[in-house]
């Protein structure tokens, strides 16, 4: 899926082609094919068929390198200070939704909470609050502002076959890292509940052992020698 959605990567310089009349370079073409083959192993079957939630993919890879012109072209006449507030709002809001959606799979899969913000004020169930909104809207800003054009002037310096080829490389990371979190999480829920096993197995011991003295204790106390 990772793959499938950064193909917007060699979608946007044939689309800037089409509205810009701004032809892509050979680099953009070699990419763009390497890029249509990988779509053929990954995804089609040997009927050539696809499944259906490739394609949605690849629609959303399509709509996220529309976003892209769109956000150049709009944003042109849009006043600076407006714009930074809408990245403020639109990033508070997209981390926030992502930090409430996370806590609360943790603790379905846990059955804990890893962070608790009940003792916040402006808070929702505890997983998010208007502090930490506040801070993850500053913090795309920065990204936005500071942190995306440094690592884009290094970018431009790559030409677009070993940016494939970083790119395909970064995906394969990603899903790895994804397919190892996946596993650890598995693993610790595993452990947790051998723990709570263990520790049900041991409640049950110390209640026998103690209901095991009381009833040597009373058998004692009741017990009279015969005359």
């Amino acid at each position: 899926n990772a793959f499938l959605t950064a193909i917007y990567c060699a979608i946007v310089p044939f689309l800037v082609w089409l509205f810009y009349k701004k032809r892509p370079d050979i680099y953009n073409f070699i990419a763009a094919f390497l890029c249509v083959i990988g779509i053929g192993f990954v995804s089609l079957n040997g009927d050539l068929s696809m499944n259906f939630g490739d394609i949605l993919t690849l629609c959303g890879g399509f709509l996220y390198a529309i976003h892209i012109l769109m956000v150049q072209h709009f944003s042109k006449d849009l006043n600076e200070g407006a714009f930074t507030a809408i990245q403020f709002v639109g990033g508070a809001i997209l981390a926030s939704f992502i930090e409430f959606l996370t806590g609360a799979l943790l603790e379905k899969i846990f059955h804990r909470k890893w962070w608790d913000y009940s003792g916040k004020r402006f808070h929702f169930e505890g997983f998010i609050c208007l502090q930490y909104s506040t801070v993850w809207g500053i913090c795309a800003v920065l990204l936005i502002y500071f942190v995306n054009p440094f690592f884009a002037t290094f970018i431009k310096l790559v030409p677009g076959l070993i940016g494939l080829v970083l790119l395909w490389g970064m995906g394969a990371v990603l899903a790895l890292d994804a397919v190892g979190t996946a596993l650890a999480i598995w693993g610790m829920q595993k452990r947790m509940e051998r723990r709570e096993w263990f520790r049900y197995q041991g409640f049950w011991k110390m209640l026998l052992r103690k209901e095991s003295q009381d009833v040597w204790k009373w058998h004692f106390l009741c017990w009279k020698p015969e005359n």
